[in-house]
């Protein structure tokens, strides 16, 4: 057997073996130290590249470190999913952008699963999910109720065609 095929069967084994033990996973011990490793989000608008896995594995190696130190570790991961680069990728290959964002994150997230990251998949989420954005919703409406008015310059996003159809989502019927 040539070791290219040994490494493959090899490799693949142990990130089932990891998978299925959820050997991620956080586990709440009490009287444990707790230590939080959040990563940049990856914009889902294309594949995994050398700039992702350089930021990715750093951060693995911090999370790795404080496991090792006794601590219980919280590293989990997301996708900045609700903008401006994923939406102009999408338009760009003529593709909905919400196939094509869903798309991409299902393929990052085997990417990243191959690099064998200690991401905690349970904690996964993608801020263009309804789930995610209706607390920044929330937010902001709960500003607007404590402080009477939200002052944002929507002309300046009109005027560069930035978002109109989110902001009108974000910012329709809050006017006073």
């Amino acid at each position: 057997m040539s070791w290219e095929k040994e490494f493959k069967e090899k490799e693949l084994y142990w990130q089932e073996k990891w998978e299925q033990d959820k050997i991620f996973e956080v586990k709440f011990e009490p009287g444990k130290k707790k230590f939080y490793c959040l990563v940049m989000f990856p914009y889902p608008s294309g594949k995994i590249h050398m700039g992702h896995v350089r930021n990715y594995v750093i951060g693995d190696v911090i999370a790795s470190y404080w496991r090792m130190k006794g601590y219980n570790v919280i590293h989990p991961i997301g996708w900045d999913a609700f903008g401006l680069p994923a939406e102009n990728a999408a338009i760009k290959h003529n593709i909905h952008p919400e196939k094509w964002t869903k798309d991409n994150i299902n393929n990052m997230r085997s990417q990243l699963k191959k690099l064998g990251i200690s991401y905690n998949w349970e904690l996964e989420i993608a801020t263009c999910d309804p789930e995610y954005y209706k607390w920044n919703q929330w937010f902001f409406i709960a500003l607007k109720c404590f402080y009477g008015s939200l002052y944002v310059n929507i002309e300046y996003f009109r005027r560069k065609k930035i978002l109109q159809k989110n902001l009108r989502l974000w910012y329709s019927g809050w006017d006073n």
